[in-house]
């Protein structure tokens, strides 16, 4: 039987040989059944396989009518199971202590480390205004063949004035008003008396 039963991509496979002082037997092909019965070209992916054999006609026996396995109670048996992703680097790309600052563009958080064949649907993770958002991350993988990681807790995060310059902004610049609800407009800070001006304004 194969010695790593661990899901890796690879086939796992089983050897078989015609016992010695035998002469004339056909060639010995080795059949993998899944855990529900139904025969398969190879045992790849994480589950339960019986293997059962099949015997060509030789120069003196005949080939067998059925998969041979065996008679005596015992069990021609693997099971691969389940990997476990490398977790250990996944982290978001901002801290909660790291506040973007306002400038008419789209602001976004996201995770950074995600092992290979993981990807992630994120939820408030990118935003114009100012304001604190909850970014939240579910995970996509292959639930078939891995086990579950570990949930990525939530990051709070800010986009906030600069209350100490004067600046224009343009907040989408295509004229049309994103999922934020901004249209096209010209804003001006004065940060003195904390006055904002728009101009321009397509709305």
């Amino acid at each position: 039987y194969p010695s790593n039963l661990v899901y890796d991509s690879s086939a796992k496979t089983v050897t078989a040989a015609v016992k010695d002082g035998f002469t004339g037997v056909g060639d010995v092909s080795v059949n993998y059944y899944d855990e529900n019965g139904y025969l398969v070209t190879e045992a790849v992916k994480a589950g339960k396989y019986t293997v059962k054999l099949s015997v060509s006609e030789g120069e003196n026996y005949l080939a067998t009518q059925e998969p041979i396995y065996p008679t005596d109670g015992s069990s021609w048996e693997f099971e691969i199971t389940k990997a476990t992703y490398d977790m250990s680097n996944v982290k978001w790309n901002r801290t909660t202590g790291e506040p973007f600052e306002f400038d008419g563009n789209i602001h976004t958080v996201e995770l950074t480390g995600l092992p290979q064949g993981v990807t992630a649907s994120y939820t408030e993770n990118s935003k114009t205004p100012v304001g604190t958002y909850i970014a939240k991350a579910e995970l996509n993988y292959d639930s078939e063949n891995y086990n579950t990681p570990d949930a990525i807790p939530s990051l709070e995060w800010y986009i906030e004035w600069n209350a100490a310059e004067n600046k224009d902004y343009t907040i989408n610049s295509a004229g049309t008003p994103n999922s934020d609800g901004w249209y096209n407009s010209q804003i001006h800070i004065i940060p003195a008396d904390d006055y904002i001006f728009y101009t321009n304004n397509d709305a």
